[in-house]
Formats: structure tokens, C-alpha cells, sequence
């Protein structure tokens, strides 16, 4: 009973005897750990529905993760044989993911392929790195949504060819393109220092986790397996982002 608590309202996308997908709001945990005991993504689908205890205590029906700050479409497994095929998907990579990042930049190419390997800085446990040997495998498909060039900004849609921890962040940043409000791959103070605008100097004081949304999720259905996809709209903190963008140009 520990660990059920109904902190928000859960965004329920669709839900049926064996998967329940929800819109993650920005600013959630996805589980229980040490810095964080309650107010978790979890914890509130719990409260609402029983999940598969194949992912273990702190985790049941875990089979990915999105970081705190980033928002967006997320399944959980309710049944145990849902549990097993969702991880089979995911590890298999059988399936599309696809976020929206607003980056610094402005590209002079419409796409890109973002392969390199990623690892766990050794100078800092909390943070990924790419890596010329070792690490893990990722690849990143980007495609440019919307460009902005006085304001230095762009949009990209991403394609999530392997599952790796802050993939995305790292990859785009590592690229000169670092995610807009990223705390921790960011390399926001050169940028903010040549930013005028008002109005996006404000919106970058006031939001402190990165502007990334997963929009898409792809996959078999665990139990009938009908090819299901859902989709979530931009959240309200990225649209006003995207107003003060096209504002500026």
C-alpha cells in the first residue's frame, strides 16, 4: 500500500485488460528511488490500476522509462504475459518511438543519423557521454520540423532506433544541437547570454527540464498482436514555447 498514492490526474490514453497507456506529464518520476518516495508516475497508476509485479517491487509493469523532465505517450504492462512480450518489443527494438526536441541551432540539413556509442561519464555517475569504444550502440534518426533563425532555435522530430539512457539529450548535444532548458546536457549560458528576445529569455529562466515530448509510440499488441500506435499532442509548456518562437522568427 506503500506505494500507491494518486498525487495528479493521469492523462489515460487507452487502457484494456493487458496494457495501460498514459501522457507523462513533464516533472514526474517514473518509480520510487531514494530522492524520491511518492508523487510518482507509478505510484498513480497503481492507484488507479493493479500492474504486472514482474518488474519488481518499486517498478511493476515497467518495461521503459521516460526521464523526469520529459514528457508524453508511456505503456505499462498490467498482465505478466504482457509484461514479457512488451520487453521482448523493446529490447528487439520492434517497435517506433518518435519525440519532438527544441534544440539551439540551426541546422543546414533537412535529416540526420545520429550513430554512437553511449556510456556513463566517469568524471560524473548521474551523466551519459558518447564514446569512441565501449558503451552501448544508439542510434538517433532526426528530421527538421521548423526552423526559427533569429531566434537560433529549431525543432526536431527524433526517431528512437535503440533505447539508451538520455539518448536523445546526448546525441543532439554532442552534435552542437543541445535540447532547450536541459540542466545537465544543455550548454545553456553561452547561449542565453546572446539571446534578446524578452519573452524566450523569460520562458528559459522560468523552465528548468528539457523541452522534449515523446509523441509517438508504436508497437504489436502484446496479446492480439494488432499493430496499435498513440499519439500525444504537444504539452502546454512546448506550445507556448513554440508561440514565442514563431513570434520572433
Amino acid at each position: 500500500a506503500d506505494n500507491i498514492s494518486s498525487d495528479f490526474d493521469l492523462n489515460i490514453i487507452y487502457e484494456d485488460d493487458d496494457i495501460i497507456v498514459i501522457d507523462k506529464p513533464r516533472g514526474v518520476v517514473m518509480y520510487p528511488s531514494a530522492g524520491n518516495k511518492t508523487g510518482t508516475l507509478v505510484q498513480n497508476v497503481l492507484a488507479h490500476c493493479h500492474l504486472s509485479a514482474l518488474g519488481g517491487e518499486t517498478r511493476p509493469g515497467v518495461v521503459h522509462r521516460l526521464d523526469k523532465d520529459t514528457s508524453g505517450v508511456m505503456v505499462f504492462a498490467k498482465s505478466d504475459a504482457a509484461f514479457r512480450a512488451l520487453v521482448k518489443t523493446f529490447s528487439s527494438h520492434d517497435l517506433v518511438r518518435r519525440y519532438v526536441a527544441f534544440v539551439w541551432g540551426v541546422p543546414n540539413w533537412e535529416g540526420a543519423d545520429i550513430i554512437g556509442n553511449i556510456a556513463r561519464s566517469s568524471r560524473n555517475r548521474q551523466k551519459m557521454t558518447m564514446v569512441k569504444s565501449g558503451g552501448k550502440p544508439a542510434h538517433t534518426q532526426v528530421n527538421v520540423m521548423s526552423v526559427w533563425p533569429r531566434a537560433g532555435v529549431s525543432a526536431f522530430r527524433c526517431n528512437l532506433l535503440t533505447g539508451r539512457t538520455h539518448q536523445i539529450r546526448v546525441h543532439l548535444s554532442a552534435h552542437g544541437f543541445p535540447v532547450l532548458c536541459d540542466p545537465v546536457y544543455g550548454r545553456a549560458s553561452g547561449r542565453l547570454a546572446s539571446t534578446r528576445d524578452p519573452d524566450l529569455l523569460e520562458f528559459l529562466h522560468d523552465h528548468n527540464g528539457q523541452m522534449l515530448h515523446a509523441e509517438y509510440l508504436e508497437f504489436n499488441h502484446p496479446t492480439t498482436g494488432e499493430r496499435v500506435h498513440f499519439k500525444s499532442h504537444l504539452p502546454d509548456d512546448m506550445e507556448a514555447l513554440k508561440c514565442i518562437l514563431d513570434d520572433i522568427g
